[in-house]
C-alpha cells in the first residue's frame, strides 16, 4: 500500500519490538519509506522487517499464500479491500476497529479488532496461539460473500426504505 501517516506503520514496529516469532514484510512505497527505515534501524528492527516495492495483483497472491497473518492498523480508512482478499487466502486479520473493512472481523474468531493507537504485540501472540483455527474460520468468514448478494442486500435496503 502507500507509506502514509494515515496507514499506520510505526505502530507496527513498535509492537515488534519485543516479539522473536515474527518477520513483517511491508509492501508498497510513498513517502515516508526513509522515515520507515529510520525507524527501523532506531528500533533494531532490520532482521525482523523486511520492505519490498509495490507488487501487482499476481505478485501478491504469493505473499498472500506465504503469510500467516495480515495487519490492517490504519488509523482510518474508508475499506481497505486487502482484508476481505487476506480473509480469502485464510489469514487471520488483526484490523484497526477505525476502517470500514472492521465489519469484516470477528474479534477472536477471523482476527482482532484493534486500537491503532495501542501497540498489538499481545495481539500477535493470540492469533499465532490459535493460528490454525483461526485461518480456517478467516475463509469461512468471507467466502460466502459475493458481489450479487450485496447488491441484492442493498437493493433490499433501497426497496424497504421506499415502501416505509
Amino acid at each position: 500500500g502507500n507509506f502514509t501517516l494515515k496507514k499506520n506503520w510505526e505502530i507496527v514496529f513498535e509492537s515488534l519490538r519485543n516479539n522473536e516469532e515474527i518477520h513483517f514484510l511491508l509492501i508498497g512505497s510513498g513517502k515516508l519509506k526513509k522515515h520507515y527505515l529510520k525507524k527501523i534501524d532506531l528500533l533494531n528492527l532490520k532482521s525482523k522487517v523486511t520492505i519490498l516495492p509495490k507488487k501487482d495483483q499476481a505478485e501478491i497472491i504469493k505473499y498472500y499464500k506465504a503469510s500467516d497473518v495480515l495487519v490492517f492498523p490504519s488509523k482510518y480508512d474508508q475499506f481497505g479491500f486487502v482484508v476481505p482478499e487476506a480473509l480469502l487466502f485464510k489469514l487471520p486479520v488483526l484490523c484497526s476497529n477505525t476502517t470500514g473493512a472492521s465489519m469484516l472481523i470477528k474479534d477472536g474468531y477471523n482476527g482482532f479488532l484493534i486500537n491503532p493507537n495501542i501497540t498489538i504485540e499481545n495481539y500477535f501472540s493470540k492469533t499465532l496461539a490459535n493460528l490454525s483455527n483461526m485461518s480456517d474460520n478467516s475463509f469461512e468468514s468471507v467466502k460466502e460473500i459475493t458481489l450479487e448478494k450485496r447488491v441484492v442486500e442493498f437493493l433490499n435496503i433501497f426497496t424497504s426504505e421506499l415502501d416505509a
